[in-house]
């Protein structure tokens, strides 16, 4: 299912209104085309998709899930500390304009918070947040590609400046009991995750 299809679909559970709703992909569409983003971009929601179906048994609210997933990324500014509060704003936005139930559009703006520090409690919020950091786990040539997608976005920065804030965000999460939330995704990909970081910060 392409993703305009699936946002559609999706939109179509709470209103009638199709205009609004290609209103709201197109504004999805346009963010994440924005010329520096080479991993934050449509292809990293589709590798999400791919968990919401896998997991979608798992999940309470797969459509909360999937909202998340569309618009957990939807403010990405590169010099920006608030990108995630940005982010579950446009959501709250958005998803009003669509009579998405208030406790639903809460759910979802709190997924997206969570991913600031990739931490949360809850049961969908879990799987959710591990959806997200499910690269890190990948076979390495994947992950030496997502770190080259990654450092294409902040080409701009220095080396040396890249480096240190890079170190500092892999060593935090290297620092946790696990880097994963939910059994499932510790089983399958705590052990690799933690190769490919310790890895990376080797060659830093």
């Amino acid at each position: 299912m392409d993703l305009e299809h699936r946002f559609n679909q999706l939109a179509k559970e709470y209103t009638q209104d199709s205009r609004q709703v290609k209103v709201l992909w197109n504004e999805l569409y346009n963010a994440h085309h924005e010329s520096h983003r080479t991993y934050h971009n449509m292809r990293h929601l589709q590798e999400l998709f791919r968990y919401v179906d896998q997991y979608k048994h798992q999940l309470a609210s797969v459509e909360a899930v999937s909202f998340a997933v569309f618009y957990h990324d939807s403010v990405y500014k590169l010099t920006s500390k608030k990108n995630e509060e940005l982010s579950a704003k446009l959501a709250k936005k958005a998803l009003t304009k669509i009579n998405v139930p208030k406790h639903l559009i809460s759910l979802v703006t709190e997924m997206i918070l969570a991913t600031k520090k990739h931490e949360g409690s809850g049961h969908d919020i879990p799987y959710f947040i591990d959806f997200d950091l499910a690269i890190l786990g990948q076979s390495e040539a994947i992950y030496d590609n997502y770190v080259e997608k990654l450092r294409e976005e902040y080409e701009w920065v220095p080396q040396v400046l890249f480096n240190r804030n890079r170190k500092a965000v892999l060593q935090r999460f290297l620092d946790r009991s696990f880097l994963y939330q939910t059994a499932e995704f510790r089983n399958e990909f705590e052990v690799q995750a933690r190769a490919n970081i310790a890895h990376e910060l080797k060659n830093l």
